[in-house]
């Protein structure tokens, strides 16, 4: 038997119980279609039993942390933004630019 200090990244302190490796390959195969495919790729390329829910409930997990993430970093946005519009003059010319690749810049022919 081996032992593994509780300090160390590999002692699966937390509440999933999986390798670090194991866990990416998780949450990498979490975004196919569903949860169950993921786990099937899993065992076929690696002869590893993968369980759908402990995939379900890592994504949910690191789904939430990426969210609360995202939402610091669209308020910090939003605020940066606001503070420059009220530092704006009311004639003042603005230039802006913006990525269009979510809008339609195409004609779209009907019929």
């Amino acid at each position: 038997m081996i032992s593994i200090a509780h300090s160390n990244d590999w002692s699966l302190r937390d509440s999933f119980k999986s390798m670090p490796y194991m866990r990416d390959l998780l949450l990498y195969s979490g975004q196919q279609d569903n949860y169950q495919g993921g786990c099937e790729a899993i065992e076929k390329y690696l002869r590893i039993e993968a369980d759908d829910s402990q995939m379900n409930r890592l994504c949910v997990h690191y789904g939430g942390l990426l969210e609360e993430q995202t939402k610091s970093l669209e308020e910090g946005i939003i605020n940066r933004t606001s503070q420059l519009s009220d530092d704006l003059e009311v004639e003042e010319v603005v230039y802006a630019m913006c990525d269009g690749c979510m809008l339609p810049t195409r004609p779209h022919k009907v019929g």
